[in-house]
């Protein structure tokens, strides 16, 4: 019987160990999902106070559209394709972009992906037919349209959950 006790006791610690080590590993992740975050949103109001023209598109666009149930796990940006565009990422953020690459921001777990070309759709069109998010008071985000978020899709032959 005491024996018993002791193993139990033993296997009651352990246990409150491996689960505090599982709580401190998930508070880690928290701690960097909410900094990426934070950082996500300076990005934003960074682009936005330099007067630079995009369009939220990817999983965001198709969750603010309502077009599936999937949960967007990084932001996609469809920026406007400029000299200045491309200096200021390049400045700005060491990324190189021209009219055919993709850049990428990455903060902890948070990508922030930079398109400056979308198949089969063209930026002046879309963000003329772009829905509004307002993200705070004196700020607001265009999306792009559901209209051009299929449109896109059925471009590009990509097979997505809806």
């Amino acid at each position: 019987m005491e024996g018993r006790n002791k193993n139990k006791g033993k296997g009651s610690v352990e246990q409150a160990m491996r689960e505090a080590l599982r709580l401190l590993r998930g508070a880690r992740f928290l701690s960097r999902t909410l900094y990426g975050i934070c950082r996500m949103k300076e990005i934003i109001e960074n682009i936005i106070n330099k007067g630079i023209k995009f369009i939220v598109i990817g999983s965001y666009s198709k969750f603010w559209n309502k077009i599936g149930t999937t949960y967007p796990k990084d932001l996609d940006l469809w920026v406007e394709s400029n000299k200045l565009n491309f200096e200021f990422f390049q400045t700005e953020y060491q990324i190189t972009l021209n009219s055919s690459n993709i850049g990428e921001i990455k903060i902890g777990s948070i990508k922030i992906n930079i398109f400056t070309n979308v198949t089969g759709l063209d930026f002046d069109k879309s963000y003329q037919n772009a829905n509004t998010r307002i993200v705070k008071s004196n700020h607001s985000l265009k999306y792009l349209c559901k209209e051009d978020y299929l449109r896109n899709i059925k471009q590009t032959n990509t097979k997505w959950d809806f």
